[in-house]
């Protein structure tokens, strides 16, 4: 069960499945108690002393945030997956660290600019910048909002931006909440001219990127069919046999 959990989600694209692993790796050692949460969450009093929070407070989880990871995690499995069949999982795995560090490089600024401080933790920045890529393109694209509420992914992706504002501790902080939402929308809309292309990868191979792993894994798991289905026939036919003898 555990090789085809793995399977399945290593075919909704590697990188998003390693995001997911990170993800729930950084709940348990918080539920356990094993002490590095802390040190993974940004913070603009800290920033400078501690500038891997830059790229690591998305993987910062609550011991009670439970709901918070399994809906990150299911999130990031939809849309995630989908950003990284289409454009490759470098750039994808680029562009979600990209927004994680222009994240909380907008909090440092509109901290320093407002003297208000904030913290980062968990995965949501990110993943709202995500959903404005895939808004952007997939805007007809249909979706459920958690499981209940229908829309298209033009309108998921403002919901994502009207969270992200209203989420900040207050208006001040919400502009440059923003910013790499905007950043998003313009790199995915191809405004950022070269850096900004969002033409997808090309696909040699079942819709796959051009991956000779996903190739050998899935021979191996047709040549396992085919050798269940031989053992199959040889112990049907030996039944048969030994009716035939009687």
């Amino acid at each position: 069960m555990a090789n085809d959990l793995w399977w399945n989600l290593r075919r909704n694209g590697e990188g998003t499945a390693g995001l997911i692993v990170a993800m729930a790796a950084g709940f348990v050692a918080s539920f356990f108690g094993f002490g590095i949460t802390g040190r993974l969450v940004f913070s603009t009093d800290h920033a400078l002393a501690r500038p891997w929070t830059f790229l690591t407070y998305p993987f910062a989880f609550g011991r009670g945030d439970l709901i918070g990871v399994l809906f990150a995690c299911l999130w990031l499995y939809g849309i995630g997956g989908q950003l990284e069949r289409t454009w490759g999982r470098s750039r994808f795995l680029g562009f979600f660290f990209a927004m994680s560090a222009l994240g909380a490089l907008a909090f440092l600024i509109g901290g320093f600019l407002t003297s208000i401080g904030a913290t980062l933790a968990g995965a949501f920045m990110p993943l709202a910048a995500l959903t404005v890529a895939w808004g952007t393109l997939y805007p007809n694209q249909p979706v459920t909002f958690l499981f209940v509420l229908p829309m298209t992914g033009r309108w998921l992706a403002w919901l994502s931006a009207i969270l992200v504002f209203f989420g900040s501790s207050n208006p001040a902080m919400a502009l440059f909440a923003c910013t790499p939402l905007i950043l998003a929308w313009a790199y995915a809309a191809g405004r950022l001219g070269s850096l900004g292309s969002s033409r997808p990868v090309p696909r040699t191979w079942r819709g796959f990127p051009d991956d000779p792993r996903y190739r050998e894994e899935v021979e191996r798991r047709e040549r396992e069919r085919r050798e269940r289905e031989r053992l199959r026939r040889l112990f049907e036919n030996s039944l048969d046999d030994d009716q035939d003898r009687r």
